[in-house]
Order: C-alpha cells, then structure tokens, then sequence
C-alpha cells in the first residue's frame, strides 16, 4: 500500500510539473539563459559591433550568416535548452502512462489488503498470475494425455459435447491447428477430425447421449476454430452450414429448443422447451454470425423472446417458461446461463440484465449440482458486465479452482455432483480460467 501511495504522489507531482509548465533546469540550460541576460543588459556602445565583409555580402546592420550565427550563440543555446525540456516533459509523460503504476479505481482505499492482495495473485494487467499458469498447463496435459489414451475421449459417455469442450478449452489459450505448441497444435486437428466423424450427412452430430447439448458445443466449436483458423476452412465452412440449419429447423413454435431435434434429423417429435438447451443453441448461432455465416434473424428473435419469458421476478431463470415446470422457481446454474446469452445478445443495460447480474452476485458461492457448468456461463456473463464485480468474482472462482484441482491436473464435481465426465470439468474450469486473455472471439467484450 505504501508504494501505491507513493507512486501515487510521483504521477501528482508529474501532473502538476506538467501542466504548470514548470519544471527542473537542465544541465546547461542555466548558462545558456546567464549569457543571454547579460547579453541583453550590457550597455550597446559596449556591445562588439560585427565587421562588414563586402566578399560575403555582409554589412554592420545584416551580418552575413555566419556572423550571425556567432553573434546569436547565446540564443541558440537556449533553443537547444528548450528542446532538452520538451524531451524531459516527454519523458515525464512516458513515465506517467506507462512505468508507474496506474491510479487504484474508485473506492480502492476501502478495500482489504487482503482483497488487493488477491487481485495480484489472479490478474495483473489482463494477464493471468503464474499460479494460474501452471495449473491452466496441468489442466491442459490432463486433456491431451486422456484424449490420447481414449482415442479422442471415446471412453465418455458424451464424446461430441466433451470434444467440443475439450477444443475449446485448448482455442481459449490462443492455440489453432496451424499455431501454438505443436501437442496442442497436433490434439486440436485430432478433436476437430473425431468430432466430424460424428456429424451425420443432414448435419446433425448424434453419439446417441449428448443429443442437442452435444450438437451446440460442437457447432459452437467449430464457429470458434473457423473464426481462429484458416486449416480446413472450407470443410469447415460446410460442417458449420449444415449444423447451422440443424439448430434453426429444430426451434420451438415457442422459440426455445430441447434435448431432440426435429423429425427430419432423427428426432422423436415436438417436445416443451428447455433453458439450458436454448441458451446452448443461442449461444453457437450467434458464434456463427459474428463469422459472417447466414443465420435466420427470426429464429434469433424468438429464442430471445423465450429466454426473457423464462425469467424469473427475482432475476434468475426457470427451467421451462411454459407447462408445468414452469412453476420450478430458478436455480443458479441455467439463471447464470440466461443472463450470458441476453449479454451475447447484445442486451447491456435492460432491466433483465441488471436483475440477472443482481441475482448471480448474490448465488455465486452457493453449491450447485452442477458446478462446472453454472461457472462456465456465469464467467461470461460476469466478465462482459466486467467492472469490480468481475474483477471480485474472479479472485474467489480462480482460487477454488486453483485449490480443487487434482494432482493429475484434472477437475472433477465430486461424487454428489450430477458432472461424472472429468474431460468435462476439466474443459469448463479451463475455460473459466482463461476467460481473462479474451482469445476466444466470443469472449471478446
């Protein structure tokens, strides 16, 4: 604290020297200005009048130039002086912006030392702390040594939706199929091949569990590697078209979706709506237009409309906004999920939004059934409203993280949590911790 305050009184004091033009004299500037005051307070008949030199053109009133230039040294002098100052009130500028330490926000001095503490360890300057390094590496040798032993997580009762988790988990470093580390490199290219091997020819992705959650993930998936990547981008193009048209002919009369898809792609027939699964098919359409790829507006539309249907008074979210679920107040898992989609969506101020955030603040350090997940949507959302409540939320999730992970590198929800699946975990708190770096581009604020 005594050096933030310190720091502090050095960008005043740099501000006030500055701005009041003031400013410390320069070696040789204090002779350069001497000379000149006595030049111009000898008396005139004193002064060494120049000699006219008819060869150069000169005269006693105009000196030829070089005269001239003798006789105005003093002055030069002090020109170079000044320019010396500006390079020093430069300087001083550079130090002010960017080698001190930038001025603590609003309200920093009412906060812990503990807390500041803690914001240190986490995030400095938008890069991740080297506690948080090491276990984001941990966490990825965990994903490419169990991919390798599986043959691309086949042993998962959920391989489309845990590829697709696992890959992003692997973009949110900054890794593609063409850059990065080349494990990661050779892992990412391995994922995105057995996850088309799932796509069927209408394309839909069926591994006969993960269903219409699988089929998000993975559209959301490729949006993101196609956005990140040139490799394959034609192939991908394709994959990411026929899945596109998947999710919009498979939509609710009420705007949302379920675990089936329609008819036509093996599904068994109209179903009521879910939250969770909506938001999953929200989020991948809206990650393929900000790619450019055509999506129906009409179908973003509605699945707004049913997500805003199903908030809750108090902000969270139900689990169906229609039929007899409705009843089932809201719980923070699918309520974290209903806010990052309105967000994603492009609603930054409504009241929908503010009670959201209100009611995540409020559960965030409540158990949940489903951990993993419910963070996985509620970073998002808190890091787009970003803000101290951001900044606060990290702190605490990156530090439980940091202390639940297992010595192999892996996460797992524990034996009374509904999340089994550790390549899913993994994948989400992965995801969760390198939201910070922003390399997702649906991340980007």
């Amino acid at each position: 604290m005594e050096a933030a305050i310190a720091a502090r009184r050095m960008r005043v004091s740099a501000i006030r020297m500055v701005t009041s033009g003031r400013r410390p004299i320069l070696r040789g500037e204090a002779s350069a200005r001497a000379d000149a005051a006595a030049l111009r307070a000898s008396p005139r008949r004193a002064r060494r009048r120049p000699v006219p030199d008819p060869a150069r053109g000169g005269d006693a009133r105009n000196p030829a130039p070089a005269d001239r230039g003798r006789r105005r040294s003093p002055a030069r002098g002090l020109c170079g002086a000044c320019c010396a100052s500006c390079l020093f009130c430069l300087f001083c500028l550079f130090c002010l912006f960017c080698l001190l330490p930038s001025a603590d926000p609003p309200g920093a001095a009412a906060q812990s030392e503990g807390a500041l503490r803690s914001r240190r360890t986490s995030v400095v300057r938008g890069r991740l702390s080297s506690d948080v390094r090491l276990g984001i590496a941990q966490g990825i040798d965990f994903l490419i040594v169990e991919q390798a032993r599986t043959g691309g997580f086949k042993s998962s009762q959920y391989p489309v939706a845990v590829n697709a988790l696992a890959g992003l988990a692997l973009l949110a470093g900054g890794n593609t199929e063409e850059a990065g580390s080349e494990k990661c490199i050779r892992a990412l290219r391995d994922c995105t091949a057995e996850l088309l091997k799932y796509q069927q020819n209408q394309g839909y992705f069926a591994d006969a569990r993960s269903q219409m959650y699988g089929h998000g993930f993975a559209t959301l998936y490729l949006a993101e590697l196609y956005g990140m990547s040139g490799y394959r981008s034609e192939e991908l193009r394709e994959a990411l078209r026929r899945a596109i048209r998947v999710i919009e002919r498979s939509q609710h009369a009420d705007g949302g979706w379920d675990y089936q898809p329609a008819p036509q792609f093996g599904g068994s027939g109209p179903q009521q709506s879910d939250t969770s699964i909506t938001v999953c098919q929200t989020m991948a359409l809206r990650a393929a237009r900000n790619l450019g790829l055509s999506v129906d507006a009409l179908v973003i539309r509605s699945a707004e409309r049913y997500i805003r249907d199903a908030q809750t008074p108090d902000g969270g979210f139900r689990y169906r906004s229609r039929g007899v679920a409705e009843m089932i107040g809201s719980a923070f898992a699918r309520s974290a999920a209903g806010v990052c989609v309105l967000y994603s969506l492009g609603d930054y101020s409504s009241s929908a939004i503010r009670s959201g955030l209100r009611y995540l603040e409020a559960h965030y350090k409540d158990s949940s059934p489903f951990p993993f997940y419910a963070h996985y949507y509620c970073s998002q959302a808190l890091f787009q409203a970003g803000g101290p409540r951001w900044q606060e939320y990290y702190d605490w999730v990156s530090a439980r993280l940091l202390q639940s992970q297992e010595r192999d590198g892996s996460w797992r929800a524990g034996v009374l949590k509904m999340e089994r699946d550790p390549v899913q975990t993994t994948a989400m708190a992965l995801i969760v911790l390198q939201l910070p770096l922003q390399l997702l581009p649906i991340h980007e604020r």
